[in-house]
């Protein structure tokens, strides 16, 4: 989380999302009408690494079908389709 020094009245830091968009480019020394220079660039890419979330392993769809099975509800719906397929007549046993 990006948090920027304490203004004058407060006493602690606090997140950058809380204040001016013109304060916070101020307090990390960006001018927003123009940019970042590219030996800036180099240098917060090298300090603080890509601005990329890490990848989350994907779920395969064959678990995510399954997972859907997972509710109480649904496996009584199931349940009660087994039962009254049973009922019905429509298995015949030899």
């Amino acid at each position: 989380m990006l948090t920027i020094p304490a203004p004058p009245g407060r006493s602690a830091a606090s997140p950058a999302h809380l204040f001016d968009a013109s304060l916070v480019a101020a307090s990390l020394t960006v001018d927003s009408s123009v940019g970042l220079s590219d030996v800036e660039v180099a240098s917060r890419l090298a300090a603080h690494g890509a601005n990329e979330l890490a990848a989350t392993p994907q779920t395969p769809a064959w678990r995510r079908l399954l997972a859907q099975f997972t509710d109480l509800l649904i496996l009584i719906l199931i349940g009660a389709a087994v039962v009254a397929f049973v009922v019905s007549g429509e298995l015949k046993t030899p």
